[in-house]
């Protein structure tokens, strides 16, 4: 009797570590789907500002530095809700 209460009691740890483990790798797989996303998106606003600027768009570059910072905030997390003038 006393190997099975063993048995039993390994068992139910091993089931607490799979899904302990289970959450964890959902959990990373989250974030790294987050942080493809956020790389994609900065590459995106960079190549905005390099574009404005390599054309001389007086225009266009403050607008493309203004849309960067709000993806920085956002990224960031930031609570200052002041907008870049």
């Amino acid at each position: 009797m006393g190997a099975d209460v063993v048995k039993g009691k390994h068992k139910e740890v091993l089931r607490v570590l799979s899904n302990s483990l289970g959450e964890l790798l959902h959990r990373n797989s989250q974030v790294t789907v987050e942080q493809l996303a956020t790389r994609e998106l900065s590459l995106k606003s960079h190549r905005a500002m390099f574009e404005a600027v390599r054309n001389m768009d007086k225009g266009q570059a403050p607008e493309a530095m203004r849309g960067h910072l709000r993806i920085v905030r956002k990224v960031l997390g930031s609570t200052d809700q002041t907008d870049v003038a």
